[in-house]
């Protein structure tokens, strides 16, 4: 299911039945059942609470089936005004009534945790909030008509069996279970209050803890009917239906909150204009009291959408994640995209003017966005150069290893077998062949190691360090420790600036001490070469220093240089792990 958007909002909906028809409908239905069931024998008190309760599910009905957002829950709150008076069909001497009361008289519980737990979209928060929801339903109407089979009554048209020790038993069941329901319901309404934030918080707080008021009553009379206090739950029973009002009534306080703190098009512009500190997600977020806003960007190059830091947005994540999307328009083109708490949708007024007015100052970002982009397309295009011609070393060292160095080992054997028996003047030319051919097969083997280390993919980049330190000519101290295995684009970094450092100071520095310094950040690798030659070395001089600059600049990292005349060089290099 795709994320809600503007675009699928008319800013005036026709709707072929007007929610607020059901108001007199409703107000009158409910008169009328509170006047059947005083006539029927109903205590005057507890058909006062009755009305009262219904009247506000009826109000609050109304509000909310006239809002897209909270449709669903309008119609449940619908089914628990439509069920409320099911339960006084008990007073009727008809028997097919007196039965639907008897099992349905308390659906109206199924109705109500279903609506808070599924508030505002009208579906359970989780996985555990729908298994409340259908335990709620067994408990008020499953064990009702399992009860109806035993209880004796010459109404009851389900008796099998009659059996009042039977029926009480049931009874007794359901309370066990309806007060097992009514703990994990508190305790998913106060997680679901502690999670809210922005605009959900001021929609849903009052009618959750509205919900949070009404259960300690039903929870002390379930435990009264458990105990078989009958007349403390006779007495408990009045109060507990009255707090059920807490709910509507709550509903109601949230949605006039919410309207009382949305903005006007005009406090938009002053706070968008002049909103103080902060990036303009911040001020937008503000003027809209929705902390949790977010701005995509539009790409014309590529037609998509792009964060702030100009990585690509995934339009179903979005959807995955049900939030409600407001596309912004700047001079009849695409700019950016609002993606925002779906209660926004409710005020499509105001939507609309965020529409138009962020269009006029979020022009200006969508096109730093876009350089923002650009650059990051160019830095993961330069590190898949920097990583392809890593593999290009790769393969070239691994066929000057297989091929042409195993071609002249083989020759070297040859020669040196070739010197037994021969005579003297042919023994003399076959080791002085076998003498170059050692020295040429040095040289491969070093430029083997050149183009990509084998000492490195084999053991680590501790190991490598240590091999070059060995052959470099002056005394090099290795300070610290790459510890576990890193990214090879990583390794092969740090090593190259390792192996280039190390020649430069023997061949320029003319230095008589160098130390290495290998370090894990919290981010990355950090490796610091220095040493005590001459100074005056620049990262701009030469290939050496500005390609491994690059190389590192590749992978998110960077090259600082430290070489005062005189007093050495000190080379300091960040490494993103990450990269």
């Amino acid at each position: 299911m795709s994320a809600p958007t503007l675009d699928a909002v008319p800013l005036r909906r026709r709707e072929r039945v007007d929610p607020l028809l059901l108001l007199p409908v409703g107000a009158a239905g409910a008169l009328f059942a509170t006047w059947w069931s005083l006539s029927a024998g109903k205590s005057d008190i507890s058909a006062a609470v009755d009305l009262a309760v219904a009247w506000a599910f009826v109000a609050a009905a109304c509000l909310a089936l006239s809002k897209v957002t909270f449709r669903s829950s309008g119609i449940l709150m619908t089914a628990v005004a439509a069920s409320w008076f099911v339960t006084d069909l008990q007073l009727s001497t008809v028997s097919v009534l007196w039965t639907v009361g008897f099992v349905f008289g308390e659906l109206y519980l199924a109705f109500l945790v279903q609506l808070v737990v599924g508030f505002p979209e009208g579906r359970p928060w989780s996985p555990v909030a729908r298994i409340v929801v259908a335990s709620t339903y067994v408990a008020t109407v499953g064990l009702s008509f399992v009860r109806a089979l035993f209880y004796p009554s010459a109404h009851n048209l389900l008796l099998v069996r009659a059996s009042e020790q039977r029926a009480d038993t049931i009874d007794q069941i359901s309370a066990v279970f309806g007060a097992a329901i009514a703990i994990a319901f508190a305790v998913l309404v106060l997680a679901r209050l502690l999670r809210l934030r922005g605009v959900g918080r001021r929609v849903a707080m009052p009618m959750l803890v509205g919900a949070l008021l009404a259960t300690p009553v039903t929870l002390v009379r379930l435990v009264a009917v458990i105990q078989g206090n009958d007349g403390l739950s006779d007495r408990l029973e009045a109060v507990d239906r009255f707090a059920t009002i807490f709910i509507p009534l709550g509903f109601i306080v949230g949605l006039g909150w919410s309207r009382l703190r949305r903005v006007h098009a005009s406090t938009l512009v002053v706070e968008l204009r002049d909103g103080g500190a902060g990036t303009m997600r911040d001020r937008l977020s503000r003027a809209l009291g929705d902390p949790s806003l977010e701005i995509h960007f539009y790409v014309e190059h590529s037609g998509g959408y792009v964060d702030s830091a100009g990585h690509p947005v995934e339009l179903a994540n979005i959807e995955r994640a049900g939030r409600a999307v407001t596309h912004v328009v700047a001079q009849g083109s695409p700019a950016a995209m609002l993606v925002h708490d779906p209660a926004l949708l409710d005020e499509p007024d105001l939507v609309a003017s965020v529409r138009e007015t962020a269009g006029l100052f979020l022009e200006n970002e969508r096109l730093a966005a876009e350089i923002r982009a650009q650059l990051a397309e160019v830095q993961a295009s330069r590190a898949r150069i920097v990583a392809a011609a890593d593999e290009e070393r790769r393969r070239l060292e691994r066929d000057l290893h297989d091929g042409a160095q195993q071609h002249l080992v083989g020759l070297s054997l040859k020669l040196a077998l070739a010197q037994i028996g021969a005579d003297p003047a042919a023994a003399d030319a076959f080791a002085n062949a076998q003498g170059d051919l050692e020295r040429a097969l040095a040289e491969l083997r070093e430029f083997a190691r050149g183009v990509h280390p084998s000492v490195l993919r084999e053991e680590g980049l501790d190991a490598g360090v240590e091999a070059l330190v060995r052959r470099t000519p002056i005394p090099v101290e290795i300070v610290g420790s790459a510890g576990e295995r890193l990214p090879d684009a990583v390794e092969l970094a740090a090593y190259f600036l390792v192996s280039e450092s190390l020649a430069n100071i023997v061949k320029h520095a003319r230095a008589t001490h160098a130390t290495v310094s290998v370090s894990r950040a919290y981010d990355g690798l950090v490796v610091v070469i220095t040493d005590d030659g001459v100074g005056g070395a620049n990262a701009g001089w030469g290939t050496g220093l500005s390609g491994l600059s690059d190389r590192l600049a590749a992978l998110e990292g960077s090259l600082e240089v430290v070489s005062p005349p005189g007093s050495g060089t000190t080379l300091t290099a960040r490494i993103p792990c990450a990269s």
